[in-house]
């Protein structure tokens, strides 16, 4: 495959893929050498506070990076054939056996964590729920709680105003 036209899976082949920066090639660098995506972000001058945002974001949307590290990964032989022949070795792993010429048995634990690698990989897995709670606080403010607030400069006297006639539901 040329090095600018892979295409990874999932991706909208209409979209043009743009040429790598050097920055970003420095990020993708740094993990083919084996640094988590917020350690090569941090690594390219990413803050602390948007290293782990900008580092996930590059490694899973920016189709530059993600071609770069399939071009890197084919050069060194990682392709499609060799990870799909990996992959069902682990599918069809035995246990070592226990004993010199005793018997070897299906590995489920081994043959679980491939399945899990597979579903994840196609996006076989249904998306995951995230449930949203609704929580409501309700202070019951007095007018000496209100008076405090104004004395001590926390609030002034139109947020004192608008406190007082907050109508509250319950």
């Amino acid at each position: 495959m040329a090095e600018n036209n892979i295409i990874p899976y999932g991706i909208n082949k209409k979209k043009k893929v743009k040429k790598i920066t050097p920055r970003k090639k420095k990020f993708a660098d740094k993990l083919l050498a084996g640094a988590n995506q917020t350690q090569a972000a941090k690594s390219v001058g990413c803050t602390d506070a948007s290293a782990a945002q900008q580092g996930h974001k590059w490694a899973t949307s920016d189709l530059s990076v993600r071609n770069y590290l399939l071009s890197e990964m084919e050069k060194v032989g990682i392709t499609d054939p060799y990870v799909a022949q990996k992959m069902k070795e682990g599918l069809e792993s035995l246990t070592k056996p226990l004993k010199e010429g005793g018997k070897r048995y299906e590995d489920g634990f081994v043959r679980k964590q491939y399945l899990d690698m597979y579903f994840r990989l196609t996006g076989m897995y249904a998306p995951e729920k995230s449930e949203h709670t609704k929580k409501t606080i309700v202070l019951n403010m007095t007018p000496q709680f209100i008076e405090g607030l104004i004395d001590t400069g926390k609030i002034d006297e139109a947020e004192a105003e608008v406190l007082e006639a907050e109508i509250i539901r319950e």
